[in-house]
């Protein structure tokens, strides 16, 4: 099975029950997955789209990340704390075809398949290391050019498929500074560490 054979290789009998029980949900282009501080016990698979998580700071909206095919949409904070304080708006950029892992399928699975427990934690460190970046590039607010170079060559394909104004917010600038940069083709690599060195 195409969500998680990537991960690790799975019994037989573990494929066929996911086959049977984890479905498809399609979501349109702009739908809401999660709302902002609404409990989600949902983890999904993105077979096909893009989402991003933002948050209101004011009236502006601040994206703080984006996921696309072939990766999971996991709340750490809603999955062991069980708390909606810190969850975030998700929301569907493109037409999205997602595969849910409901709560209690998910203890079924972790009860009744030693090796999920495998999946589960290859998944999640894989999907953390990620997160851990994203929030850590958020935090250094000075550091745009880092933002921007992490879309760049991450995921080039960004800057097709998601509107400029996501891109710019999750940078940290302005749509038209943005828009600047690309127009130039500005490539902004040198981080702080390397700007105060060269000042030395």
């Amino acid at each position: 099975m195409k969500v998680l054979k990537s991960y690790k290789r799975m019994a037989l009998e573990l494929e066929l029950y996911l086959r049977e029980n984890v479905k498809p949900v399609i979501f349109r282009k702009n739908d809401i997955i999660q709302k902002e501080g609404i409990l989600c016990d949902h983890i999904y698979f993105i077979e096909r789209g893009i989402v991003r998580e933002f948050f209101y700071e004011g009236r502006n909206q601040r994206t703080v990340w984006f996921k696309k095919e072939n990766e999971f949409i996991i709340s750490l904070q809603n999955a062991f704390n069980k708390s909606a304080e810190y969850a975030m708006f998700i929301e569907a950029l493109e037409d999205c075809v997602l595969w849910a892992f409901p709560a209690d399928l998910i203890n079924h699975l972790t009860k009744h398949f030693v090796e999920f427990n495998n999946h589960l934690i290859i998944m999640m460190t894989k999907d953390m290391i990620k997160m851990e970046k994203n929030y850590k590039l958020n935090r250094k607010k000075e550091l745009t050019s880092l933002r921007y170079d992490y879309l760049r060559q991450e995921s080039p394909d960004f800057f097709t498929r998601v509107p400029v104004k996501h891109l710019a917010s999750f940078v940290g600038i302005s749509v038209k500074a943005f828009e600047h940069f690309g127009q130039n083709n500005i490539h902004l690599k040198m981080s702080s560490r390397r700007r105060v060195r060269r000042k030395d």
